[in-house]
């Protein structure tokens, strides 16, 4: 049984208004809070470098060694500490990881504390990048050692002492020596843009859909497996050899078209040989055009 006297209303007597304007403030409220919280999501980690897909330029310091990348005629290049075609694939690999790396919120704000994070300029790796005419880079972070995860390391911008962990790229794949990202191909030709090639016992050339050499007709066998070698002849590493350890030991001179569809003045130039130490190498010297 209930006791009227112990009633106790839940609100006190109020106006229409009164309640309307509550109902008003209280609705904006959540209102505003709802709109903070999507904006938090929508925010997410910051990006390492939001211009890597536009990058026209890139180095990476790594114990005290300069690698520098440079973009021609869109295609991306060597440039130090030699010149030399970089390897497509893995470089746009290496650009669209930059891309997408995010920093996590500042773990560190004392310079003292840098050691702990490999971050001394003496042992961390120094990455700038380029994505203007501007001389100024627009990506210059130093990298630290591998954090929690093995696609995580820990990174701060050249003129910040915030510390960050970047995840999303392993520290590994800009960990490498300089020769790692130069192409390896030595050669990769249209061989149908072939009109003769000389190994040193008399050019061979085409006539009437039969390939010729003075006057003789060669296997259509050994023509086909150097044309298909020709058409991607990969190698197994890139150096910097210098001429004076240079020995040719076979020069293969190649005759094709040129981009106005006539022959090219001069040839493709192959040469396999061998360096000091024995070890066979190959060189190219490529005509302007047929790169």
């Amino acid at each position: 049984m209930c006791d009227d006297k112990l009633f106790i209303p839940l609100f006190p007597k109020m106006s229409f208004r009164s309640l309307k304007f509550l109902g008003l403030l209280f609705g904006g409220l959540l209102l505003f809070w709802l709109l903070q919280q999507s904006h938090y999501r929508n925010a997410g980690p910051k990006p390492l470098w939001p211009g890597a897909d536009s990058a026209v330029g890139l180095q990476i310091t790594r114990n005290g060694e300069l690698v520098s990348f440079e973009i021609e005629d869109g295609v991306w290049r060597l440039i130090q500490p030699f010149s030399a075609a970089a390897q497509p694939v893995k470089f746009s690999r290496l650009l669209d990881y930059l891309g997408r790396v995010r920093l996590s919120e500042t773990l560190s704000r004392d310079e003292s504390r840098y050691e702990l994070f490999g971050l001394n300029k003496s042992s961390a790796m120094r990455v700038r990048g380029w994505t203007g005419k501007t001389p100024e880079p627009s990506l210059d972070v130093w990298i630290g050692m591998k954090g929690a995860t093995s696609d995580s390391y820990f990174v701060r911008r050249d003129n910040s002492e915030n510390v960050y962990e970047a995840r999303g790229m392993g520290r590994y794949l800009l960990d490498v020596p300089p020769a790692s990202w130069a192409d390896t191909t030595i050669a990769a030709m249209d061989v149908t843009r072939i009109l003769w090639f000389d190994g040193g016992n008399g050019r061979v050339h085409k006539e009437n859909s039969q390939w010729m050499r003075k006057g003789v007709e060669v296997s259509s066998k050994t023509v086909q497996a150097l044309l298909l070698t020709l058409t991607r002849f990969p190698g197994k590493a890139v150096s910097a050899a210098s001429k004076r350890a240079w020995k040719p030991w076979k020069t293969l001179l190649i005759g094709h078209y040129g981009p106005n569809g006539k022959e090219a003045p001069e040839p493709l130039r192959l040469e396999i040989g061998v360096l000091k130490d024995e070890e066979h190498a190959l060189r190219s010297s490529l005509t302007p055009g047929l790169e």
